[in-house]
């Protein structure tokens, strides 16, 4: 048994690690941001609700650059049974805010997020889950503060530093530094389903999810800029492997606008304190041979504290100096125990 658990870890890797072409995916700990990567997971849990928060700051050595800052809140939870008894309805809210360097890039976004979750036999073994998320967004771009010098390009791909410069210099003039602040809408549909299969010491999840149903317009002057179809999938596998640990891997693959990203990891968690639900785990993983992925965390009951550490190898950007992100992510799930109603017992009186 434990031999063929060990090809399944081996055949997961090899086919998620295979040799794709990939840009930066936003989180590296993306489970920690449930309905952002796909809204059918909303209310997909064994408990009474979910509250999930991740930050990250990334290519913070840029050379005078102003890092790159992510932060997503997530919360979810079941609302009310479905047509079946095997079935329910689930939902959420997601709420993003992205701060993008010396630009003044500001993105905000809120999400209403709507899943029903089929149960396809009675003990709810196998789940399929459909997922609708409205989101309402704007963002902001002051390319008053945009400088292209040598150091700044030289930590950019060249062909889009020469993009930057080229739409810099056509509406602002050189340099780009007399521009106003512009802005745009990231109002859009997102639309998912989820796969989820549990066992008695397994669990196996995998979905697919389709954004810029509604095309929104991320244009910040005149024109437009209309965002692209885009595609994304992931894939968990959780088993155990012994009394006290238990092995979780994972990849999420993402695609639009003619670029490609996966992140790819696996993680071991031992429990170090059987009476208090205590885990410690660790990781690695990578981001299509661009990056090392290391993760770090502990989980305690209703609790999840998760860190990891993207390090940069393969030297693209110049200016990360082989540092690309921190990621801080925390996780609450509650349970809320309903009080049983106890019928008063009457003592009558002897006569």
């Amino acid at each position: 048994m434990k031999l063929n658990k060990l090809y399944i870890a081996l055949i997961f890797n090899a086919f998620v690690l295979s040799g794709l072409s990939g840009q930066d995916l936003h989180f590296t700990q993306f489970e920690l941001a449930p309905t952002l990567v796909n809204p059918g997971l909303a209310g997909q849990f064994s408990g009474t609700y979910r509250v999930s928060g991740v930050y990250r700051d990334q290519q913070r050595n840029g050379g005078g650059i102003d890092p790159y800052q992510t932060l997503s809140v997530t919360a979810d939870l079941p609302v009310i049974r479905g047509f079946r008894k095997q079935d329910w309805l689930g939902a959420g809210l997601t709420m993003a805010r992205d701060g993008a360097g010396s630009a003044g890039l500001r993105m905000s976004t809120f999400g209403l997020n709507v899943a029903y979750h089929l149960g396809l036999d009675k003990k709810q073994t196998s789940i399929l889950s459909l997922g609708v998320q409205m989101t309402a967004g704007s963002l902001t771009f002051a390319d008053r503060d945009l400088f292209f010098g040598s150091v700044f390009q030289s930590g950019m791909p060249s062909d889009v530093a020469r993009q930057f410069q080229t739409n810099t210099q056509n509406s602002n003039g050189p340099g780009g530094n007399m521009g106003p602040t512009r802005s745009g809408s990231l109002n859009d549909l997102q639309v998912g389903l989820v796969y989820n299969a549990r066992g008695k010491t397994t669990d196996f999840k995998a979905g697919v999810a389709v954004e810029g149903i509604l095309g929104p317009d991320r244009a910040y002057e005149n024109g437009t800029d209309e965002k692209a179809i885009g595609i994304n999938g992931f894939i968990e596998y959780s088993h155990a492997n012994g009394k006290r640990s238990y092995l979780t891997h994972r990849a999420f693959y993402y695609t639009q606008d003619g670029g490609t990203g996966i992140n790819a990891n696996s993680r071991y968690h031992y429990k170090i304190n059987p009476e208090k639900d205590l885990y410690v785990y660790g990781g690695l993983g990578t981001r299509v041979f661009r990056s090392v992925l290391l993760f770090a965390g502990v989980q305690t009951g209703p609790w999840r504290a998760g860190l990891s550490y993207d390090l940069d190898i393969d030297g693209s950007i110049e200016l990360t100096n082989m540092h690309q992100a921190l990621e801080l992510g925390v996780s609450y799930l509650g349970i809320i125990n309903k009080r049983p109603k106890v019928d008063p017992i009457i003592y009558c009186p002897r006569i």
